[in-house]
């Protein structure tokens, strides 16, 4: 008799994907949210992932595949202390938990382009086209969905929004109209006063802009030196820095919760845009993704801080006898675990998807050969944890019947 045991602490690519294993602390993880075409042939389909920056595990929570409702997510945003995230597709805005789970459309069919998440959680202003003839507006919506509301109505175009920490105002970016002279300006918008003030402007192209926790930095991408790099400038327009320069493409910067790190996409390594962690004056560059990512492009989108861990799910198989071309198989997942609650329900299915079984022990019969068996936990949250894997079945005559 042999038994098999498996962690859920390795990421996959394929169309299964099963939950890291977090720590039994109570606290809780960092992670660095992106998207990535690795995996995928198509290179077309940008789907989510997260990177435990505590234990460098990375997980793909939302898969994007060309013909279904997601197929290319284009930006996301998440903040401290909420399970969900908030993205985009090219047609509508979407929340999802960062288990894969409740995938909800909130903004069905407004050819939205970027999002960010008010402080308080509680609202997202989206840069959309599809309500508004003109081109991109900002529109303010609750995060939970029901009901928006247009906040500017301008001729211009307004990408990039970001609230200020006191949610007393957005900033974005006014790029330039088609056959216009190359210019691009940073606008603050008072939501107040509905007053509206430019704080710099460029002849050169500029993306990608967030607002330090602090309230008193942005940070954009610009080729102003040349090449695609990353920039600060105070919130009154002053004090333009340069934060890394070089050949290589800088871009979508994202501050860490407390204002002390920057993440960012960069080609400097030669195989993709890989994620970046830097200090926030621009010193001490180190790569996050690994050799996982390699000649894949990984564009950064948002830190987050959970409300709650996701439940662990640890499947151990043991054959406990061959009857002719069947194996009568134990299985136990009663090692699982939730760091901050309790795991309520055990779904037990096979490499086809196929529920095989339910609860946190079973005995199945399987037919000799090699199974893909899958453990999926569900916690007192309601969040999900997946585990998995491989048990080979060797017929009767075999001097190894466990495989």
């Amino acid at each position: 008799m042999k038994t098999i045991s498996f962690a859920s602490i390795f990421f996959m690519t394929t169309i299964f994907f099963v939950t890291p294993q977090m720590s039994l602390s109570q606290e809780l993880p960092t992670l660095l949210v992106f998207t990535s075409n690795a995996g995928p042939i198509d290179k077309t389909e940008y789907s989510l992932y997260w990177r435990n920056l505590s234990n460098s595990v990375s997980w793909r929570f939302v898969t994007a595949l060309r013909g279904s409702d997601i197929w290319r997510v284009e930006q996301a945003d998440c903040g401290d202390g909420s399970d969900n995230v908030w993205f985009t597709d090219q047609s509508s805005v979407y929340k999802a938990r960062y288990d894969g789970g409740q995938i909800t459309n909130l903004l069905p069919q407004s050819s939205p382009r970027e999002l960010d998440l008010s402080p308080d959680l509680q609202q997202i202003v989206v840069s959309a086209s599809g309500q508004v003839p003109s081109g991109p507006e900002l529109i303010v919506l609750p995060s939970r969905g029901a009901g928006d509301a247009q906040i500017t109505q301008n001729v211009s175009i307004e990408r990039y929004p970001q609230w200020s920490p006191n949610a007393s105002s957005v900033a974005y970016v006014i790029p330039s109209l088609q056959d216009e002279p190359l210019n691009y300006k940073v606008a603050v918008h008072d939501l107040t006063s509905g007053i509206t003030q430019i704080i710099f402007e460029t002849g050169s192209y500029l993306s990608d802009l967030d607002w330090s926790p602090d309230g008193t930095t942005f940070v954009f991408t610009s080729d102003m030196g040349g090449d695609l790099d990353i920039y600060s400038i105070g919130v009154d327009g002053t004090g333009l820095t340069a934060l890394t320069s070089g050949e290589d493409w800088d871009l979508n910067p994202k501050w860490s919760l407390d204002g002390s790190q920057i993440a960012f996409s960069s080609k400097r390594d030669g195989d993709g845009l890989q994620i970046f962690l830097m200090d926030a004056d621009g010193a001490n560059p180190t790569r996050i993704t690994d050799t996982s990512f390699a000649n894949s492009d990984n564009y950064m989108q948002c830190w987050m801080r959970p409300e709650h861990h996701l439940p662990v799910a640890v499947p151990q198989v043991t054959v406990q006898s061959i009857q002719g071309d069947e194996g009568i198989v134990l299985l136990d997942g009663s090692s699982s675990y939730d760091p901050d609650g309790s795991v309520a329900d055990y779904l037990w299915s096979d490499g086809w998807q196929q529920q095989i079984a339910i609860g946190p022990t079973a005995v199945v019969s399987m037919s000799v050969g090699q199974h893909l068996v899958y453990l999926e936990v569900i916690d007192s949250q309601g969040l999900q944890g997946i585990g998995w894997m491989r048990v080979d079945i060797a017929a009767a005559d075999s001097a190894d019947p466990g495989g």
